[in-house]
């Protein structure tokens, strides 16, 4: 299993929006397939997916604000 944890895009970033998850819990995925639109306090941001798999568990919704550093979801290996 591998965590997904919210990035830190810049130097003063503490915490970033969920704008829109681009997939599904249950959805397959493979490595650089975007997973989610995050805001931070610059720009729009594509979040990448670092693995192959499933996505197991998406623990952060739409319009979510989560510190960096917190998981957001998690991707099982098939």
């Amino acid at each position: 299993m591998h965590q997904v944890t919210m990035p830190r895009f810049s130097q003063d970033m503490e915490s970033g929006l969920i704008l829109e998850w681009r997939v599904r819990e249950g959805e397959r995925v493979r490595a650089g397939q975007v997973l989610a639109e995050i805001d931070t306090d610059k720009a729009t941001i594509e979040l990448e997916s670092p693995c192959d798999g499933r996505v197991a568990s998406i623990l952060h919704g739409d319009g979510a604000e989560v510190p960096v550093g917190e998981v957001i979801a998690i991707i099982a290996e098939e």
